[in-house]
């Protein structure tokens, strides 16, 4: 049905980028995909996925989430070639992944000036 192929709200006005943030974010070389509602980093085709800029409620929201992304991105094998052991969805090496993402988002944030 149409309803599942509508267009997401404007929340924020794209004129609002953070210029500085998205030169960095393009230097990482990280295939960033935009659409859909969900934020993830996709191993199997090493991307990221993120709703677009718009729908986020503040640049700084898009903007850490973005950076909590990429850091998962890092972990790709021809990278840094970080793996906790995960095994399934929910256990110790997730919560890990999880936690290295959280804290690299937040060095990000803190380096580029901004207050997720």
């Amino acid at each position: 049905p149409a309803h599942y192929h509508a267009k997401a709200e404007t929340v924020i006005d794209p004129a609002r980028r953070n210029t500085q943030a998205e030169a960095f974010f393009a230097a990482t070389g990280a295939t960033v995909r935009h659409g859909g509602n969900s934020a993830h980093y996709s191993g199997g085709t090493d991307h990221v996925q993120m709703p677009v800029f718009e729908s986020f409620r503040s640049p700084e929201a898009y903007y850490a989430t973005l950076a909590h992304e990429l850091t998962h991105w890092t972990k790709h094998d021809k990278r840094l070639a970080r793996d906790f052991g995960r095994k399934r969805w929910g256990d110790e090496g997730y919560a890990k992944e999880e936690l290295v993402a959280e804290l690299g988002a937040a060095f990000l944030c803190a380096d580029l000036c901004l207050t997720p």
